[in-house]
């Protein structure tokens, strides 16, 4: 059975949360904004039930150092995997090693057939 493309991705919208030091209430228990969140303590997961969810949000209000941990690693979070403009260099990076890699190759190439 296909993984739903949900499952994969992690949306804007989650990314602004983060930026904004917003830790993710997160009904799902699996996939890439799942596993991002729970790796990094930056949101709490619930289940599908209201109850639930409740439950954690009052123990998050009477817990305020938890609540500020959580902000504070939403916002490293989004630093770290989700801030363009770190993903932009990190992209032109590799981009460049690709076609450095593939210089290095037609170079050698043509060496060895003029041996």
């Amino acid at each position: 059975m296909p993984i739903s493309s949900y499952l994969q991705t992690i949306s804007n919208k989650a990314a602004e949360y983060l930026s904004g030091n917003l830790p993710i209430a997160l009904s799902l228990d699996k996939g890439t904004l799942y596993e991002l969140l729970r790796k990094n303590n930056a949101g709490i997961f619930y289940s599908g039930s209201g109850t639930v969810l409740a439950q954690k949000l009052q123990y998050l209000l009477k817990n305020r150092g938890i609540l500020k941990n959580m902000q504070s690693s939403a916002h490293d979070t989004f630093q770290k995997y989700l801030d363009g403009n770190k993903l932009y260099d990190n992209l032109i990076d590799y981009l460049e090693d690709i076609v450095q890699s593939k210089l290095e190759l037609k170079t050698n190439e043509r060496k060895r057939i003029k041996i």
